[in-house]
């Protein structure tokens, strides 16, 4: 399902894991609240969403974070 997910948004393949990995350290980088991350990734301590700020392999350029924050807020089904 990733992999449709990212060609339709015209970037790379990588997987939910390192998107999450990705995302909770680029949050972090930014300076948003560790709270408002923790929500974001629906952990339920912040301890976890600690563990996901360890791994940072490349920036998201700037078209994949466009191309990602334009789909935020749809609705996925996942079956």
């Amino acid at each position: 399902m990733t992999t449709n997910i990212c060609s339709k948004l015209g970037i790379r393949y990588f997987s939910n894991h390192k998107f999450r990995f990705r995302w909770v350290s680029d949050c972090y980088e930014a300076g948003v609240e560790e709270e408002r991350i923790q929500n974001s990734v629906g952990h339920a301590g912040a301890e976890m969403t600690r563990h996901y700020n360890r791994s940072r392999v490349r920036p998201l350029t700037r078209e994949e974070v466009d191309a990602i924050t334009a789909g935020a807020f749809t609705t996925v089904h996942y079956k």
